[in-house]
């Protein structure tokens, strides 16, 4: 029997109560794990990141705000971008940042020697990657002058600006790197140009006083836990003020349920399947995986008051015109789909006699082991055995984005009102962040009409289109969505719903 051919680190950050005995200028924060690269073009773990969006700005923040950049124009074929930098924006060292530093880092980053992670977020600037008949062009990041930088694309992005935003588009000291090369970030006091100075390895970040960007203190220390739930009891216990670094979770736990802040928005839970392992690369064994998933029982188990079983990666809650495409058997009945499942497994030979052990990453927390014992109960009834392998804070990040897994554990990148962030991880583009390594280019040609396109119905019929060509390859088995919580309290302003993934800390109001 086989199924016809076609027809997903986060991270979320939470703030939560400065006790007012402390002063409001020295953040504790917890994380899972330290940050490793400092580098923001080699920045490669969620942590990583948001680290690096606190030391190093571009010429646009994550929230579309300016940075370094005050403003800029787009020509009206949408193909040219002129930035005009801020006239006060220096290095940590007093220095002025320059068109020549801004030239000098989009060729660094997309220069194949430095091998940044995710320099596909860039790949619509002139001369980017290789043309077809594999010659290079002269990339399009020009310095007008000393304030002032176009930088030309091959074709219209809506989405450019967005791109500008993720450290690897970020700033680094030209003059310096030119000098020291990459050491310069092991110096006790790195030249930067964010809000913060990283110190002690980047154990700790210390207040910028030359940064354009506000910092919210004075200084930010670094502790880490093992797990999202020991962060929520150490900012309980008054241990610690924000969580940084944690993909959203679902909490069980009632007691913990009350020290969170329901989110506006919805998450999914999710199976990322790595395609590299040679028999998940077949697609009637991922689809009988995701057959053999009672979702509903699975929530009832769980008790999670808030989830919702979903079959598509996609939360119900975000609608995806015209129609949504969930997995092709979601509406076939439970037994119906074991029976169908074990045929099709049988047929790549895994049986109970015969059976298939996949390794299965997680990470650590009470409602995590009850999901992967769930899953490996029902799925060793038809011949597949799981090797459970949960991971504490960095170890887990650290591993999943290296790909040391054949199934993982994990929660939708980033939370949005909108389809496509839920969808965006799983292009070419998205480097790491593209868990199951998936290249289907059917995909990606939606997903480039719903970037490019002008039209909103067309817009929306491609992120469908894509939806559905993700379904059938069931590359993500989705299992619930559910509104994340963040531990958040009345001690800290300027939280709000966390849609871009990285909640930077300057939104964050300390309250004495």
């Amino acid at each position: 029997m086989r199924l016809p051919r076609r027809s997903f680190i986060a991270l979320a950050a939470a703030a939560t109560p400065l006790r007012s005995a402390r002063a409001a200028r020295d953040l504790r924060v917890v994380t899972p794990g330290l940050p490793i690269v400092l580098d923001p073009h080699l920045a490669l773990t969620p942590l990583d990141r948001a680290v690096a969006a606190e030391t190093f700005l571009g010429l646009v923040a994550r929230d579309g705000a300016p940075a370094l950049a005050e403003s800029w124009t787009v020509s009206p074929d949408g193909i040219t971008y002129t930035f005009a930098l801020r006239a006060d924006a220096r290095w940590s060292d007093g220095s002025k940042i320059t068109s020549q530093d801004v030239v000098f880092s989009f060729q660094r980053a997309l220069n194949p020697a430095t091998a940044a992670p995710f320099a596909g977020l860039l790949g619509r600037i002139v001369g980017a990657t290789p043309g077809k008949s594999g010659t290079k062009t002269a990339l399009g990041v020009q310095a007008v002058d000393r304030e002032t930088v176009r930088i030309a694309l091959t074709m219209r992005g809506a989405r450019f600006i967005e791109a500008l935003a993720h450290p690897v588009a970020a700033v680094v000291p030209r003059a310096i790197l030119s000098r020291a090369g990459t050491p310069w970030l092991t110096a006790p006091r790195p030249v930067c140009s964010g809000p913060f100075i990283p110190v002690e390895q980047g154990a700790r970040l210390e207040r910028n006083p030359n940064a354009v960007l506000p910092a919210v203190a004075d200084s930010v220390r670094f502790e880490s836990v093992d797990s999202f739930e020991a962060a929520v009891e150490r900012i309980r216990a008054g241990a610690a003020d924000l969580a940084l670094g944690f993909a959203p979770e679902p909490v069980s736990d009632r007691t913990l349920q009350r020290s969170l802040r329901i989110d506006r928005g919805q998450a999914v839970a999710f199976v990322a399947v790595n395609l590299s392992r040679p028999k998940l690369g077949t697609r009637e064994i991922r689809h009988a995986l995701g057959m053999l998933i009672d979702r509903d029982r699975l929530i009832r188990t769980l008790r999670i008051s808030n989830a919702i079983a979903s079959y598509a990666p996609v939360p119900p809650d975000v609608k995806t015109a015209p129609e949504a495409h969930p997995a092709p058997y979601h509406q076939i009945g439970a037994d119906d789909r074991r029976v169908i499942a074990q045929v099709l497994l049988q047929e790549e030979n895994i049986t109970p006699q015969q059976p298939a052990t996949l390794r299965f990453l997680q990470a650590p927390g009470r409602v995590n082991a009850a999901i992967s014992g769930f899953l490996n109960e029902g799925w060793a009834k038809a011949g597949v055995q799981l090797d459970v392998q949960a991971r504490a804070g960095g170890d887990y990040l650290n591993a999943l984005m290296a790909g040391d897994y054949d199934l993982a554990l994990v929660t939708s990148h980033e939370i949005g009102t909108t389809a496509w962030p839920y969808l965006a991880p799983f292009t070419k583009a998205a480097g790491p962040d593209n868990l199951p390594h998936y290249t289907e280019d059917d995909f990606e040609t939606h997903m480039e009409t719903a970037a490019i396109s002008l039209d909103a119905n067309g817009v929306s019929v491609a992120i469908g289109n894509a939806e559905g060509v993700l379904a059938e390859d069931q590359i993500v088995m989705p299992l619930f969505a559910f509104r994340p919580g963040h531990p958040v309290g009345g001690g800290v302003g300027g939280w709000e719903s966390n849609a871009t993934g990285i909640h930077p800390l300057r939104l964050i109001v300390p309250r004495s």
